[in-house]
């Protein structure tokens, strides 16, 4: 299997995505940067063994969600425009 035939990216190939090219890069990437982003929040925001509470590194949680919406947005719309164009 190629790198450009993950699962996110085969399935953004049948999707129907406008010209934008940030539309597509979110629907191939947008999951796989999330789950790393989203891991990565809670491990490293309390890397200190003393650490009581969170530091600042948790928002990389925040940020990961977003970008998991926006990939699962955008693939959406392009697999309900792909569904949408076949019918016609």
């Amino acid at each position: 299997m190629a790198p450009t035939d993950a699962p996110c990216a085969s399935v953004a190939k049948a999707a129907r995505i406008g010209a934008f090219a940030l539309w597509k890069w979110l629907a191939r990437t947008g999951a796989p940067i999330a789950a790393i982003l989203i891991p990565a929040a809670f491990f490293l925001s309390v890397s200190s063994p003393l650490a009581t509470q969170p530091n600042g590194l948790m928002n990389l949680a925040y940020i990961g969600t977003l970008f998991l919406a926006a990939a699962v947005l955008s693939l959406g719309v392009g697999l309900i425009r792909a569904a949408w164009r076949m019918e016609r």
